[in-house]
């Protein structure tokens, strides 16, 4: 397998997610850091428009949306799993779950001024960091932000539903003895809540959970390597694209293979990636696209969540 190109930055919980995962399998990868808000024009030329954070690069296919990264390192090295076939669509579906509506929560209770104080020293940063998100959050059908009040209950909700099934079950982790996609999707919104400040009082009283994210934490990040922009669009340029999966028509209104296409998220960060249609399974969706640096590239989404277009 050539080696696996993470495009992230620190304060990301999604790039936190994906970090987690790579650690739980105990994986070698690249680190290329990019910037938390535009320009990111290194990153957009192996995306062709898509900025969300983190991208999963292994030579000349691009992964986007951590749900598709998971799938992909998944099939690549399947042990330990993060998808146990005794749980996999209970998994999924709670993944999802925690990806949009405990995300949601999550940022907007980290938020508050106290958090925002501790996030970010320098006023200036929020507002640089707002200005940014105003075209990210527009045009989709998920509200990123939601009143205080409204994300509290939903923070101390997911967190009462974990002390109980983990005091029930006596697991280390969500799932049983073994840590899933469960718990790096629920984790992820509860690590940026900690790196607000504000985590510790709300598991004050919840110590199931305070020893789980504990043990998350713990498993790490794996074997990272530095790398710069430059050297990850260059692996891009001297490589081919894997070999697309069989086509799968469904739902896709008469597009086939070869079709000018633009793919977009529906909920929010709807940047649109233009390019020809390569493949599409009922699960993900491939574009080919041609770039001055990066040269041709497959950027590959998951079916779920993104809009398939003629272009």
């Amino acid at each position: 397998m050539s080696e696996i190109i993470l495009h992230h930055y620190a304060e990301s919980p999604f790039a936190e997610k994906t970090r987690l995962m790579f650690g739980s399998k105990g994986l070698a990868w690249r680190s290329v850091s990019i910037p938390v808000v535009m320009p990111k024009p290194d990153l957009l030329a192996l995306t062709g428009g898509y900025r969300r954070t983190p991208v999963m690069q292994i030579g000349s296919d691009i992964y986007c949306d951590t749900a598709l990264i998971g799938e992909v390192i998944e099939r690549k090295v399947p042990a330990p799993a993060l998808f146990p076939p005794a749980q996999a669509a209970r998994a999924r579906l709670a993944a999802r779950w925690a990806d949009s509506a405990l995300f949601s929560a999550a940022v907007s209770y980290a938020m508050q001024p106290a958090g925002l104080a501790r996030l970010f020293p320098d006023p200036s940063d929020v507002e640089t960091l707002l200005e940014d998100r105003k075209p990210f959050l527009s045009g989709g059908s998920a509200q990123v932000l939601i009143p205080p009040g409204d994300a509290a209950s939903v923070v101390i909700g997911a967190i009462d539903w974990i002390e109980t099934e983990l005091g029930a079950s006596g697991g280390a982790f969500i799932g049983g003895a073994s840590s899933s996609i469960l718990d790096f999707s629920l984790y992820h919104g509860f690590w940026f809540i900690h790196q607000s400040g504000l985590l510790d009082g709300l598991l004050a009283d919840r110590p199931y959970v305070a020893a789980w994210v504990e043990r998350v934490r713990k498993i790490g990040h794996g074997k990272p390597q530095d790398m710069n922009a430059v050297e990850a669009i260059a692996v891009a340029a001297s490589s081919s694209p894997v070999l697309p999966e069989p086509f799968d028509s469904t739902g896709l209104d008469g597009l086939s293979p070869g079709d000018p296409v633009t793919v977009a998220a529906t909920d929010y960060g709807v940047d649109p990636t233009s390019g020809r249609l390569v493949t599409a399974t009922r699960s993900s969706v491939v574009v080919a696209r041609e770039d001055a640096r990066a040269g041709k590239v497959h950027v590959h989404f998951p079916r779920m969540g993104f809009r398939i277009s003629r272009s």
